[in-house]
């Protein structure tokens, strides 16, 4: 009895494990005349032209946004004083961490 209910309880964390492949962007932001890290920039994620999630740097330019469906999306780059940065067609892979490359503003 223990056996099979071990063999269902592995089975279904397999299945679990199997569906839940959600994907991760991140990158770094920094200026592109002197490469200081954009503080507290804000990062956003559209998919079809909807806002789906977004996310601020941290004190090094860093920013990390988790967990997103895979797919297509655009990503903006916002920061006051500075042009909006867009970035078409990124493409964010199921069960994967993706790197945006460091992009400049």
């Amino acid at each position: 009895m223990v056996r099979y209910l071990l063999l269902t309880f592995t089975f279904l964390l397999g299945s679990i494990m199997l569906f839940a492949q959600d994907a991760s962007v991140h990158g770094k932001v920094v200026d592109g005349e002197t490469n200081e890290p954009i503080i507290f920039g804000n990062v956003a994620l559209y998919k079809n032209g909807v806002l789906i999630t977004g996310a601020q740097t941290d004190f090094d330019g860093n920013y990390s946004i988790s967990p997103i469906d895979p797919g297509t999306y655009t990503v903006q780059v916002t920061y006051l004083g500075y042009q909006t940065q867009n970035i078409e067609g990124f493409i964010a892979s199921a069960g994967k961490a993706n790197k945006l490359e460091d992009r400049k503003s």
